[in-house]
């Protein structure tokens, strides 16, 4: 997705998925604490500056072509080295859900 944040010459930004659950979990964004969530919100409304962004929830295995293209790059990903990121500590999910809690 950071191809979205140099790029300013399309309309708008439809992500596809087939992990409802993600799509659910971003849709709740003002109790996302987890990092990746987080890091995705901030991600997304960068881009929603510029384009209208939408988030579709796209069954599996229904031979949709992209969808097909989509999980082959998933399937190859897997075969890439996991991040060393470590996870959030609770006195972090607490900062964080603090100073979210003040802008508010």
């Amino acid at each position: 997705m950071n191809h979205f944040t140099y790029e300013n010459n399309y309309g708008a930004v439809w992500i596809l998925s087939h992990s409802r659950s993600s799509i659910q979990h971003l849709k709740d964004w003002s109790n996302v604490g987890d990092r990746t969530g987080i890091s995705i919100l901030k991600l997304l409304r960068h881009i929603g500056v510029d384009h209208e962004v939408h988030l579709q929830w796209i069954p599996s295995h229904v031979d949709i072509y992209e969808n097909e293209v989509a999980d082959d790059f998933a399937k190859q990903g897997t075969a890439e080295p996991l991040c060393s990121a470590p996870s959030l500590t609770y006195d972090e999910i607490y900062s964080i859900r603090k100073n979210k809690d003040l802008k508010t």
